[in-house]
C-alpha cells in the first residue's frame, strides 16, 4: 500500500489529554501563530480538526477544568495576551 501523508511540524503549542484523546491548541508553524485546535484519537490513529480559537496563540498554557479545555495567555508574535479561550467541552462516559 502506497499512502501519502502530509506531515506538519508545529512548535510552542499547548497540549492536553481528555476523554482518551490528545488535544493540540495553537502553536507556531514556522510562518505564523495558529488558531487551530486539533485532536488525536489513538484508537483510529488519526488527527481531526476540532475548531479554531478566537485568536492565534503560540506558547499558551492549557488546562482542564470540569471537562473543558482552557487555553490561557500566549502571544501572536506581536502582542502577549491576558485572555482565556474555552475550547472544548467533552462529556465523558459514566
Amino acid at each position: 500500500m502506497n499512502e501519502r501523508y502530509t506531515v506538519l511540524f508545529y512548535s510552542v503549542l499547548g497540549v492536553t489529554a481528555l476523554g482518551g484523546r490528545v488535544y493540540a491548541c495553537g502553536g507556531y508553524d514556522g510562518d505564523s501563530s495558529l488558531s487551530s485546535v486539533e485532536c488525536y484519537d489513538p484508537e483510529t490513529n488519526m488527527w481531526y480538526v476540532v475548531s479554531d480559537m478566537t485568536k492565534c496563540r503560540s506558547a499558551a498554557g492549557v488546562a482542564l477544568l470540569n471537562n473543558e479545555i482552557f487555553v490561557v495567555g500566549g502571544h501572536d508574535g506581536l502582542q502577549i495576551f491576558n485572555s482565556v479561550s474555552i475550547m472544548v467541552q467533552v462529556v465523558l462516559p459514566v
